[in-house]
């Protein structure tokens, strides 16, 4: 049975308590049994902070904050905001979400709009990971192409050489062949002119044993033709076809601040401040993958406002070598923390 499982059982359990359903009782009662099912979420949350498990921790707080009174949830959804930004970006992204339609509900429009701002720049932060995880994919794909490909012609050149050395082996065999029926010949040229010789054949049965001879000259010859091996090239392998790499959309260029859309400014103003904030205090406890996720979130709408500055310097932060350069790291971040100030400024914040 799961966390959030037991939580439901435990708190059904609270509403059947005493023998009779809820809505059979006076209305005295049944306000009892409601703060009977908070104190026992309200338990259930604190026994889960203690212990450290967020998950857990989380869970109350979605289910409780329905229960209480809208300030009391207010601050039951911002501490899950919280938590599930230590889980993952899609979880974070959902109790956000819960949060904007909260402050809806109580009327808090400027609230709900700096969240759904928010969840969009989660959003977009997803999608770069997923680009970037395609690439990686891609680059892993090129990869094993390319060792397939030396593997076809790895075999392909060993093949080659087989039917090379066999073919060689069958044009020595017939070039033995071919020496034997010739030594054959003049050996048996040999022996009939003795034979003629000593017979004292008459020249008619000379030639009619030249003919024979020569007969059997042909003969072997076309038998020595017979017996040699033709030497047929392997066929062409077919090779591997070209590696057609996914174009990757180019960055776009720089533009003035008059020209950016006044919807990207409005986001940038309302979201930033937040960010920013949530940037310094990521650093100040030392949680590097927070760091990293404000980043992330930052750089699609900073490149609009600076696309040289900001480009190269949020490239530096993310890369894998920044993590052994924590000198180096720290003042990247201290020069993006005053460039993402230079551009409220700028933006009349």
């Amino acid at each position: 049975m799961t966390r959030i499982s037991r939580t439901l059982c435990f708190t059904a359990s609270l509403l059947l308590w005493g023998g009779t359903p809820v809505l059979g009782r006076s209305g005295q009662q049944a306000a009892d049994s409601l703060k009977k099912v908070i104190a026992g979420h309200r338990s259930l949350m604190h026994v889960a902070d203690s212990l450290g498990d967020d998950e857990e921790a989380l869970a109350v707080r979605l289910q409780l904050a329905p229960l209480v009174k809208p300030k009391e949830a207010t601050v039951l959804l911002k501490d899950a905001v919280a938590l599930a930004g230590k889980l993952d970006r899609v979880t974070e992204m959902q109790v956000r979400t819960q949060l904007a339609q909260h402050y809806e509900r109580i009327g808090d429009h400027r609230s709900a709009y700096a969240e759904a701002m928010t969840v969009v720049a989660l959003g977009e932060d997803e999608r770069s990971a997923q680009q970037e995880a395609s690439v990686s994919m891609a680059r892993q794909q090129r990869a094993i192409a390319a060792v397939e490909r030396d593997s076809l012609l790895q075999v392909w050149s060993e093949a080659l050489s087989e039917a090379m050395a066999v073919g060689s082996e069958a044009e020595v065999r017939s070039q033995r062949w071919m020496w034997i029926a010739v030594g054959s010949g003049v050996l048996f040229l040999f022996t009939l002119g003795v034979v003629v010789r000593r017979s004292g054949r008459s020249d008619r049965k000379i030639r009619a044993e030249l003919h024979d001879l020569r007969s059997e000259i042909v003969a072997l010859k076309e038998h020595r033709t017979t017996e040699q091996v033709r030497v047929v090239p392997p066929p062409d392998l077919p090779l591997p076809g070209p590696i057609t790499a996914p174009v990757v959309p180019l960055a776009p260029e720089p533009s003035p601040a008059a020209d950016i859309d006044p919807i990207v400014v409005a986001m940038f103003r309302k979201m930033a401040p937040e960010r920013l904030s949530a940037l310094r205090d990521a650093r100040a406890r030392g949680d590097k993958a927070k760091v990293l996720r404000v980043v992330h979130s930052l750089k699609p709408q900073l490149v609009n406002f600076d696309h040289e500055r900001f480009t190269a310097l949020c490239a530096r932060i993310v890369s894998p070598e920044a993590a052994t350069e924590q000198a180096r790291q720290d003042a990247d971040l201290d020069a993006l923390e005053q460039g993402i100030a230079d551009v409220l400024d700028r933006i009349g914040h």
